[in-house]
């Protein structure tokens, strides 16, 4: 329980420093675009009022959590925005981004697996019903299977929801049915 407590000091501490780290990017956007184009300064203050409202969002999960593995959850989603934050801070102070995080589907999967502690794939139980979840005709090559499958999960990752976990259920189905129709397409080759 102290660690849980102590991940949470920690997790609160840096959406503090976020949150410093906006109000100061703000008034530096003011400086340098307000007169000299303020449709830019508009378009950041505005992104960067939302980064602000999810770091508070996510501050209020992270003291909801009752375990690790429910904070653990909260500190990526705090990760997935602060990457953002520093995508507008780049343009701010025209500088290179210092966080680079990809999007790697094979991590995807990996910790997708660990945390339903389970194998999503066990929910699907036909190739038809594979193809239907992604909404491909059955025999659809892997090329569309693929970009149903990234435009999908994309579509219901709650990072992509704003930490919105609602749509996990379906979520899950799509990662079963992708995989389901992966080992089977590999199979036949």
């Amino acid at each position: 329980m102290t660690q849980l407590l102590e991940q949470k000091t920690k997790l609160n501490r840096r959406i503090a420093r976020l949150c410093d780290a906006i109000d100061h990017d703000l008034n530096e956007a003011f400086l340098k675009y307000f007169e000299s184009n303020s449709y830019a300064y508009f378009a950041l203050e505005e992104k960067l009022v939302v980064m602000k409202t999810l770091f508070e969002t996510i501050q209020r999960q992270g003291m909801e959590a009752t375990t690790l593995a429910d904070l653990s959850k909260v500190i990526e989603r705090a990760g997935y925005v602060e990457d953002r934050m520093d995508e507008l801070e780049s343009q701010i102070y025209n500088r290179r981004k210092r966080r680079v995080h990809r999007f790697n589907f094979s991590d995807f999967f990996k910790k997708y697996q660990e945390q339903i502690g389970h194998d999503a794939e066990s929910e699907i139980p036909s190739m038809q019903e594979a193809y239907q979840v992604l909404g491909l005709a059955q025999g659809t090559g892997m090329l569309e299977v693929t970009a149903a499958f990234r435009r999908f999960a994309k579509k219901y990752h709650p990072d992509a929801r704003g930490g919105d976990r609602s749509q996990e259920a379906a979520l899950r189905r799509v990662v079963g049915a992708y995989e389901y129709i992966k080992r089977h397409f590999a199979g036949n080759v």
